[in-house]
């Protein structure tokens, strides 16, 4: 049994200049055995400001799915040529190809991985599971964040009928 979650990227902002470094680092973690989360570099790809999608060509399943849902507007990370355009900005997505939901067990260490590559961005972590458990981890010049989603307030009461765009009346 295990624990089924869903990542979410928002926003991750990869400058220029980390692209190269993260296709490398991308490269030797996928092929390190001993690498507990590269499974997840199997579902990423980096995304241009002028939508072109740019496969890092760590599986052979990403690239054919990428040619097959943005075609000609696929390349090779290899096929860029570093500090050609320096408008273009890069964004790393996530496109997981066996379905949302999964077993992301070493999320919180690939997102510290991450982080080194990263201006700015978050990774969500939601669970399918009944408790409904969200947390994340939020990226800014190098470094990483926790994030958790908790409790705030107190209960309030819910009335079935009602304005619906007024506030809830009073707290328990």
């Amino acid at each position: 049994m295990g624990y089924e979650t869903q990542l979410l990227f928002n926003c991750i902002d990869v400058p220029q200049d980390k692209v190269f470094p993260l296709r490398d680092s991308a490269r030797g973690a996928y092929a390190d055995e001993k690498c507990p989360w590269s499974y997840i570099l199997e579902n990423v790809f980096l995304e241009s400001t002028d939508e072109q999608a740019i496969d890092l060509g760590l599986s052979e399943a990403m690239t054919e799915e990428l040619k097959s849902q943005f075609g000609d507007d696929c390349v090779s990370v290899d096929k860029l040529v570093p500090g050609e355009d320096d408008e273009v900005c890069y964004s790393l997505k996530w496109l997981p190809l066996d379905g949302p939901s999964g077993k992301w067990y070493e999320a919180e260490g690939f997102a510290r991985w991450l982080a080194a590559f990263c201006r700015f961005g978050q990774i969500y972590q939601m669970s399918d599971e009944e408790d409904g458990g969200l947390w994340g981890w939020a990226f800014q010049d190098g470094r990483v964040r926790e994030l958790e989603l908790h409790y705030k307030g107190r209960w309030k009461k819910a009335t079935p009928l009602g304005n619906y765009g007024e506030q809830i009346d009073k707290a328990e």
